[in-house]
């Protein structure tokens, strides 16, 4: 029988952290299973999109999966901009909403951002850009907390609307990414509203970690 001064809450994404599995439902507690929880994530989403609060949609949908150097991974998302606050102005700033979806499991719909604090608590680090009237603004992420506070990068160096990099933390998702997984992957999730394409960009780095 458990009692209420049992019960602890989890600061923060911790419980994420502690307990991965749960958020990562039918997969695997391994990097292989973080990244395919993501694609499932986002494919389902776009491919029966409902109204969202916290991202922007727009068809046509494609998603690109790329694998870098040191078992970095990332996706591309066409045609989905993540919200940075309730007007989308940058004069919001320092406390836009997509802070709120990078650091808290409560986001206010189902969408594609759902997946956004499981990657952060998962990953060693996280770096998410998004475009806003051909600009491109990046914050970046480590171990379930903001280490890089939202700014604007080059937009031309920015492939696919929204963006997110990431590479596992082994601590807590063992295993290493690699071509096959990616792959099979990307042939598992594709679907015809939102295809999955897998590039293999090795040995070349996907940022400056």
């Amino acid at each position: 029988m458990t009692v209420d001064h049992e019960i602890r809450v989890l600061p923060g994404l911790f419980g994420v952290r502690r307990r991965p599995a749960i958020y990562l439902a039918q997969a695997e507690a391994t990097a292989a299973g973080l990244l395919d929880r993501a694609l499932h994530t986002i494919v389902s989403d776009l491919a029966a999109p409902t109204p969202s609060r916290a991202c922007v949609r727009t068809p046509p949908f494609a998603v690109e999966l790329g694998l870098w150097a040191d078992g970095v991974a990332s996706l591309h998302l066409h045609g989905v901009t993540l919200r940075l606050d309730a007007a989308d102005r940058p004069s919001a700033w320092p406390a836009p909403r997509l802070y709120e979806a990078l650091l808290h499991m409560h986001v206010p719909d189902p969408s594609v951002t759902w997946i956004l604090p499981v990657l952060n608590a998962l990953s060693e680090r996280l770096e998410v850009t998004t475009r806003h009237g051909g600009r491109a603004y990046r914050a970046t992420c480590a171990a379930g907390g903001l280490i890089g506070l939202l700014h604007e990068v080059d937009a031309a160096t920015v492939r696919g609307d929204t963006v997110l990099v990431f590479r596992p933390d082994a601590t807590v998702v063992p295993g290493e990414l690699s071509p096959a997984t990616c792959q099979t992957s990307a042939a598992a999730r594709t679907h015809p509203a939102a295809p999955v394409t897998f590039v293999d960009n090795r040995p070349a780095r996907a940022v400056a970690w």
